[in-house]
């Protein structure tokens, strides 16, 4: 789940670092992106907790752990430094 949660950390500083926060209402804004990507983030976990029967099925841990590290990578320039 760390891993779950890293993720979309990087997702949201690459949609913030994409965003004009100029053009409109940046609180409006900022709320906006960041309740979305919460949302994204919590059925991702519910996907993450049905589908390794809330960490039990080491199959299918393993068959998530190599999908989200290669969504890492994707965002890998996002990671905290």
């Amino acid at each position: 789940i760390f891993d779950i949660y890293e993720l979309y950390a990087r997702r949201l500083r690459k949609k913030f670092s994409e965003t004009n926060f100029g053009v409109a209402d940046p609180y409006t804004l900022f709320t906006g992106i960041m309740n979305e990507q919460r949302d994204q983030l919590m059925e991702e976990i519910k996907k993450y907790r049905t589908a390794t029967s809330s960490g039990q099925n080491e199959k299918a841990i393993i068959t998530w752990r190599g999908a989200i590290g290669e969504q890492l990578k994707e965002v890998e320039q996002y990671r905290s430094k």
